[in-house]
């Protein structure tokens, strides 16, 4: 969400400046310990042949090194490079750790089912990171729940930015922190507003610990099979097909549409060529949790829709803007609705997503319903 200017190093790359292009040059001497620690400290997350490769060819390029510059590898050059390869063949233990820690961060997908009320319901998530160089910020939320004699559906995907301490926070309390609120069963959607403000100013109070990132929202309820609300902050989208219609479930946040707000209050939005419009030239939402250096011009209050679940209802999809900047309502939904498995049908759009080159972090949950 954020557009950070970032100076970027390549070291062994000269810039041409009349093509344009990257060219290779030697890489300086004092580099090359620095570069056979990194081949080194990456061959732990692999696979034992492959490490065992890619440190044999570091070992051809020492020695083609020391050729180039006229000095044959000493034998006691060469012993070293096989005592490296021998201690980490010695402590491959570590490899796994790496491995899954890495597999885990890029991509995940589950599914879960229930029957609430007179309406069976079931859900798949599909979640892949984007190309971008930062961890994943993207959580979700998919969990049935029975409390005070009521059925429960929790669906939400929260779109981090500067971090993923924000939207990892929101997984852990916002639907408790609306449960807390004694209107839930009577007025949802006061109990919703109140608590997303409650919860804004708890991450506000915790700055240390959270940082300066923030998150936007997309939150679903279904009450009893039957009632479905859903409340967004942020260009995270929920859309619902009911018979023949696609209805649009949240309100994008766009800069632009809440200018005169962001106005008042001391701020402004920009709209530079070739960019999105952004709050004071940074943010692309307008509506957001924490973002603390902005939250004085930013606002945090949801916008709420509720529809009634029955026979005609067949699927909700809720997403980040990973997945809509590349595609819209209409074609999620024609893609979501040709598996039944709403875990298949999450696959296909976050795989579509990347097909159509989106750069983002993409998470999306479908989810089905079916009367009995």
């Amino acid at each position: 969400m954020y557009r950070l200017g970032i100076k970027k190093k390549v070291f062994g790359l000269r810039h041409s400046e009349q093509s344009k292009y990257f060219l290779f040059s030697p890489v300086p001497n004092s580099f090359i310990p620095i570069l056979h620690l990194l081949i080194r400290s990456l061959s732990l997350s692999l696979s034992l042949s492959l490490r065992i490769a890619l440190l044999l060819l570091d070992l051809v390029g020492s020695i083609i090194t020391q050729v180039l510059k006229a000095k044959p590898p000493t034998f006691d050059v060469i012993l070293l490079q096989f005592f490296f390869l021998f201690l980490m063949d010695r402590f491959c233990c570590f490899r796994g750790a790496y491995s899954q820690s890495s597999a885990a961060s890029s991509s995940l997908s589950g599914k879960g089912k229930s029957t609430q009320g007179h309406t069976k319901v079931s859900y798949g998530f599909s979640l892949i990171k984007g190309m971008t160089n930062h961890p994943m910020e993207d959580y979700h939320v998919a969990d049935f729940v029975r409390t005070k004699g009521h059925d429960l559906a929790f669906f939400a995907i929260f779109d981090g930015h500067l971090g993923h301490n924000v939207p990892e926070y929101l997984q852990k309390n916002l639907f408790n922190n609306i449960l807390r609120e004694e209107e839930f069963w009577t007025q949802p959607d006061r109990a919703i507003i109140k608590a997303y403000d409650k919860t804004d100013q708890a991450i506000l109070s915790h700055r240390p610990d959270l940082g300066q990132g923030g998150s936007t929202a997309v939150t679903a309820i279904l009450v009893n099979g039957s009632q479905l609300w859903v409340a967004n902050i942020g260009d995270s989208r929920s859309v619902l097909l009911k018979g023949d219609d696609v209805f649009q479930m949240t309100t994008d946040h766009d800069p632009n549409a809440d200018r005169s707000s962001i106005e008042n209050k001391g701020g402004f939005v920009s709209n530079m060529p070739g960019d999105v419009p952004r709050v004071n030239g940074q943010l692309a939402v307008a509506r957001a949790f924490g973002d603390r250096n902005l939250k004085s011009h930013l606002r945090s209050d949801p916008d709420i829709q509720v529809k009634e679940i029955d026979h005609t209802a067949e699927l909700l999809i809720l997403a980040s803007d990973g997945l809509w900047k590349v595609m819209n309502n209409n074609e999620a939904v024609e893609i979501a609705k040709r598996s039944k498995d709403p875990q298949v049908a999450a696959k296909q759009l976050t795989a579509e997503a990347l097909k159509r080159e989106s750069k983002d972090d993409i998470s999306c949950i479908v989810v089905r319903f079916k009367a009995q």
